[in-house]
Order: structure tokens, then C-alpha cells, then sequence
């Protein structure tokens, strides 16, 4: 599969609509493949490879610089349980003189489970990018994020 994003986020100072103005805009590419790698039909069994490239171009407002990102994930699902790995590299276009380095990283471990066909748990972990252009140099900020994931796309079907 491949897929192509655009995307714009913007904010208004004072939270006034006459001052709403373009924050950052994204467009990437994410190409993807799914392996089965249990032939049995009642054996959910597949690994994804994904990659990502994107592109953001900031606002002055908020970041000097644009980022170029690159990375990829791979995922392992088996049944009710899902695994997965990601890493995203991160360049700066302008790199200010005060900060030392143009590149920082992203890393996150995912765990899910599959508990009936509506709700579906979810745990990530990981490392988040050193900020923006003018905090390259702190430390990466840990995180750990859980919850409950509620679909609704069943309720819609119609039994035939």
C-alpha cells in the first residue's frame, strides 16, 4: 500500500478568528507491505514493514527551521496481540548557530491487545524528539501512554 497526507495545523493568537494563521504544513509518503506468514485461515498472522518520509514546513512563529523525517515500523500481529517498533529521524533545514546538532530521533515499542471486536487495549513507550530547533540539545523525554481504543465499525454493518 501507499499512501500520500497533507496536512495543516494553525493557530489564533488570543484565540481570535481574525488572527488564525498557518502553523505548519506536512505532506508525506508511507509506503507499506503486509507479509501473512501463517497459511492457516484461522490464524491471524502477519508482519507489516512501514516506512515514512515527510516533510513540515513551520511557521517563523513557530519554528525557524523545517524538518525532514524519515523512518520506519515493524509490526507483528498475531490473533488478539499486536508488537511493534518505530524509529523516526529527524534533520533541520536551518540549523541556528547556538544549537549544536541538526538531527534528533523518535523511538516507540507498542503493545496491543485485541479484547473482543470493539475494544482493543493499547500501550506505547518510548523516546520523543529533543523539541524544536531551539532545544536540540536537551535530553530526549520518555514517555508511556495506555488506553482503550472503542470501535464502533460493526454496528454499521448490514447482515445480509
Amino acid at each position: 500500500m501507499l499512501e500520500l497526507a497533507v496536512a495543516n495545523a494553525s493557530m489564533a493568537q488570543d484565540s481570535r478568528w481574525d488572527k488564525l494563521t498557518s502553523a505548519k504544513t506536512a505532506v508525506w509518503l508511507t509506503p507499506s507491505y503486509r507479509f501473512n506468514i501463517n497459511k492457516d485461515p484461522e490464524v491471524i498472522d502477519f508482519i507489516d514493514v512501514m516506512a515514512v518520509a515527510r516533510l513540515t514546513s513551520n511557521s517563523e512563529n513557530v519554528d525557524l527551521s523545517d524538518y525532514l523525517d524519515i523512518g520506519g515500523k515493524l509490526q507483528w500481529i498475531h490473533n488478539k496481540i499486536s508488537l511493534s517498533g518505530e524509529v523516526i529521524y529527524r534533520y533541520l533545514t536551518k540549523k541556528p548557530e547556538a544549537v549544536l546538532k541538526n538531527h534528533t530521533f523518535r523511538t516507540a515499542f507498542n503493545f496491543g491487545y485485541k479484547i473482543n471486536d470493539i475494544i482493543t487495549f493499547q500501550a506505547t513507550f518510548g523516546s520523543n524528539f529533543d523539541g524544536n530547533s531551539t532545544t536540540y540539545t536537551d535530553p530526549s523525554k520518555i514517555f508511556a501512554v495506555g488506553g482503550f481504543n472503542f470501535g464502533f465499525g460493526n454496528m454499521f454493518k448490514k447482515n445480509n
